[in-house]
């Protein structure tokens, strides 16, 4: 029964490490969102996980993107 118990609360911290940087990245709350990360952290966008949340971009970068493609 310890093992099972261990299993579903290392999968509700990941779960909560995963709804957190969710959170950090639809309210544009890049502390929030590189929190979520070790310090030496990696993710699958192909950098640190530094960069990656520098990539993301402010609320007006985004409207501006959508409204004139061409400024990448």
């Amino acid at each position: 029964m310890s093992a099972d118990l261990d299993a579903l609360l290392a999968e509700r911290a990941d779960q909560r490490v995963l709804a957190t940087c969710s959170r950090g990245v639809d309210r544009f709350d890049f502390e929030a969102a590189r929190a979520c990360y070790w310090p030496d952290g990696t993710d699958d966008h192909g950098s640190s996980a530094d960069g990656y949340v520098r990539g993301l971009r402010s609320p007006d970068d985004i409207v501006h993107r959508i409204l004139d493609p061409s400024r990448g």
